[in-house]
Parts: structure tokens; sequence; C-alpha cells
């Protein structure tokens, strides 16, 4: 189900459209403009590589599975500040995308149990290479995007593991063997790039995600859901205290998901 609208600072309880924020005398954002062009970009734009139903992506497989279960199953609204930096981000992959039309937005996909497919996208795939953009506010001197801690011990970049998994799916298209990966940080003072490693498995890792969300929305309760072992600790760091079912997720899961 989708996001519906803003989520008012001044009354969280309450829905509101960008003519509520029109009439509004103590926004949240004191810009009309940069509210009305959130409001576009988030409510106006079709976007149907995110809405469609039957599509699970590469993004959302790597990322929290109960995130994922409860944005399919709940309409939700989310303040317009934090819909900033996301939404600064699809713009500046658009106009990096228009400007570099050779290999930009490359789609793959594999099919899902039920009719539904995985969906990943290459920011730039050319022969050999599979590059991503990833705007921040200052760039990083290694790889960036956190690390999480597998069952294993291993310790994984999460950009890494996104970037493997749109390698081995190049490749299982049949295009060439991927040699080179890569992530592009983009800044509004700096660029910086950085070579990935390659992670072994992470295609068939993301396949098996997209299998166990599958199989909550088709009838099992959000608690098939694990927590995911130790990448529970990498979710709270990163995404627990900005997540909008937060509260939901730490009543049905019985702790304080974000300590």
């Amino acid at each position: 189900m989708p996001l519906i609208a803003f989520k008012c600072a001044e009354m969280p309880w309450q829905a509101a459209t960008i003519s509520d924020c029109e009439k509004c005398k103590n926004r949240c954002i004191d810009s009309i403009e940069v509210l009305r062009a959130l409001w576009h970009e988030n409510f106006e734009i079709d976007h149907p590589y995110h809405s469609d139903p039957k599509v699970v992506s590469l993004t959302t497989a790597i990322g929290c599975l109960r995130k994922a279960y409860y944005e399919r199953t709940q309409e939700y609204t989310e303040e317009p500040q934090r819909l900033m930096a996301r939404t600064t981000g699809t713009v500046i992959h658009r106009w990096l995308e228009h400007c570099s039309p050779e290999g930009a937005e490359v789609v793959f996909e594999h099919p899902l149990s039920g009719g539904y497919k995985f969906m990943a996208t290459a920011d730039v795939s050319l022969p050999g290479i599979v590059r991503d953009f990833k705007t921040c506010d200052r760039p990083t001197k290694t790889l960036g995007g956190g690390v999480m801690e597998m069952d294993d011990g291993q310790k994984i970049h999460i950009n890494a593991m996104q970037l493997s998994a749109l390698a081995d799916l190049k490749e299982a298209n049949g295009e060439d063997p991927v040699e080179e990966l890569s992530i592009i940080q983009v800044s509004r003072r700096a660029i910086a790039k950085h070579d990935a490693y390659r992670v072994s498995g992470a295609l068939q890792d993301a396949l098996e995600r997209a299998e166990v969300l599958l199989s909550a929305l088709n009838g099992a309760s959000p608690f098939a859901l694990k927590l995911d072992g130790t990448r529970i600790k990498f979710y709270r760091m990163t995404m627990c205290s900005f997540c909008p079912f937060q509260e939901v997720c730490e009543q049905e899961v019985g702790e304080d998901i974000a300590k």
C-alpha cells in the first residue's frame, strides 16, 4: 500500500496534503516551493518500477524485510524533512542518467514465484562494468553505505552486496563477465569514486530474501520475517530510527527496535 501523504509535524496523527501545507502558518519546511516540489516528486509522478505490486527490487531485498512488508500492507505518511534526502537523491540520479545516456539506468529481471519479478537497476551498465551513483552529504574515504555483519561472521559493505548482486544478474542474462564494480559518491562539493569488491552469492541471497517477503505477503504474518540475525544490528544503526513503521514494528516484535 502506498505512501499517501505528508506526516504533519504539528499534528502527527493527521495526513497532510500540499493544500494543507499551503494554508499552514507554521510550516515544518519554511518554503512552500520546496514542499510543492516534494509533493510533486512523491505523489504526482508515476514511478512504476517502485509501485508495481508484482515487483520486488534489489534494494528492497537487501534491506529490512519487515519495512518492506509494512510498506506493502499499510498506508503510511512521512514527514517532509525525511523525504528530502531520498527525493534529492532521486532527482540527482535522474539528472546524471539523462546526461549519460550510454549504459544508463539498465534494468535486469529475474522471475520469482507466483508471477512476481525480481528487478535490479544498474545506474551505469557497460561491457564488463557496473557503477552505482550514491548521493551523500560528503564523500567518504571508503566504500560507504554501512557494513553488515553476516551470520557467518563476515563483515560486508551493503554497497558491495548491491553491486555484486547486480553483476551476478547481469552475467546471468548472458552478458560479459563483470570486472569493474564501483560506487560514484556525489555531494554538493565533491565527487569520489570507490572500487567495490565482489561478494560471492549476493544474487542468491537477495532472491531468497525476496521469496521470504513474498511468503509473508501471501498469507504468513510479519513474524515470518526473521529479524535477520546479525543483520538487525545494521538496520538498527542505519534505518530503524528513521523508519515510519518503527512504532508498529516495536509493538509486534515486543522490543525497542532502535536500541
